[in-house]
This record gives C-alpha cells, structure tokens and sequence, in this order.
C-alpha cells in the first residue's frame, strides 16, 4: 500500500470542511484494499475507487466500517462531473499502465483532470527491467531475452485466471510500457516529477534487480 504525502492531508477548522478538502481517487486493480487503508490512515478522506463492481466491495467495505464511494465505470468514459471535482491525490497501484495502449488519454484526459493545482499522481508500478528485459527461470537463473524498446502488444492470460474454475476469462493483450515513456507521458499532461523510487525484491535469487518503482507526480 502506498500511502499520499503527508502535506496532501492538512487540518481543516471542521470534520465537514476537512472532508470536503481532502479528495482521494484510487485504482489499484489488484488491491482494493489500497482505498480501505487510506480512510483508515485519513477518516477524513473523501475517497473515491474505480472498479468494475461494487457490490461486494461496498460490503466489505461497510463491514470494516470504512466509507468509501465506487463509481464503476469505463475510466476513459467519466461523466464531466467527475472529472471536474479537483482532487488532492490520484493514486495507481501495481498493475494499471500496461492496459492501455495509449497513455495520453490516462494521464491527460483523466488524471491531470480530476487533479487540482498542487494535487499528486501517486504511481506505484512493476519495473520493466523485470517486465520486459529480464527473466528468471525455475532453476533461479536470470536471463536477458527481452527486448526493453518492444512496443507491441503481448497476449497473456487474464491475472488470477489460473484460480477460475474454468478458462472462460481468456486472454487479454498487454502494452509493457519503459520507464522513460511513462516520466514523458506524465511530462506531456502537465505533471511535474516530485520523486522516481526504483524498489529491489524481497526474494534473494532477484537481489539486484530493480522489481518495481515509485512516482510521485505533482499537477503545475
């Protein structure tokens, strides 16, 4: 879980005008756990998560007693109102920017939209020295049989699939983005790079290899 910047969540006179103040939006398709630990972190956060379904999110979410709103909803087709509601922290968590082909309409028509002057893009991603350079085989050996400037699309199986009952989930093709495409393309949408954290792997046989990274990036 990445938590915001601290300087994101200041007091406010009130509970209401803090709640108000402070305006979160998640995507973190792996983990929706990540917007039930930020209202944990900040009750006064009026957290919003994008999901495919919200059913048993929102009862899960009443069970662990934490309020938070899930709009579902094709990502790149929000209402106008939503995009205008001037957010203090986007956060994208493991597992979003190699699901679109384009990442201009992300970062451009959503994020730097539904951010406010001085809000924060908090990405957290897979690093694609692991994703598209090096891979490591059973036996533990690593091995450089990518090609990193690959620009086309890989198809793969839909993530978790091999937990289905069946295969009826099939496939899904995958756009593996290099870590200068992704600082130009936030660049390009007018967001100012605060912070670029590459992070290694807790596993022995990786040491040494960059497994994912952290930006933080602030809308000018």
């Amino acid at each position: 879980m990445l938590r915001p910047c601290g300087r994101c969540f200041g007091p406010a006179e009130d509970a209401s005008a803090q709640r108000k103040m402070l305006r979160s939006y998640v995507g973190a398709p792996k983990c929706w756990r990540a917007s039930h630990r930020l209202v944990y972190a900040h009750p006064q956060c009026d957290c919003r998560d994008f999901w495919r379904s919200s059913d048993l999110l929102e009862e899960v979410a009443s069970a662990a007693g934490v309020d938070v709103h899930y709009i579902v909803a094709d990502v790149l087709k929000l209402e106008e109102e939503v995009l205008q509601e001037e957010a203090h922290a986007v956060i994208m968590e493991m597992g979003i920017l190699h699901y679109f082909v384009d990442l201009t309409p992300l970062l451009e028509g959503v994020v730097a939209r539904l951010l406010r002057p001085g809000g924060r893009l908090i990405l957290r991603e897979f690093h694609p020295i692991s994703t598209k350079l090096i891979s490591c085989g059973r036996s533990g050996k690593h091995k450089v049989d990518g090609n990193y400037f690959d620009s086309s699309l890989i198809e793969t199986r839909v993530a978790y699939s091999k937990y289905a009952d069946n295969d009826s989930r099939g496939k899904v093709q995958l756009r593996k983005w290099g870590l200068g495409e992704v600082v130009t393309a936030m660049a390009k949408a007018g967001l100012h790079i605060v912070m670029l954290k590459e992070e290694p792997t807790v596993k022995l046989r990786d040491a040494g290899i960059p497994k994912t990274f952290i930006i933080v990036a602030e809308k000018l």
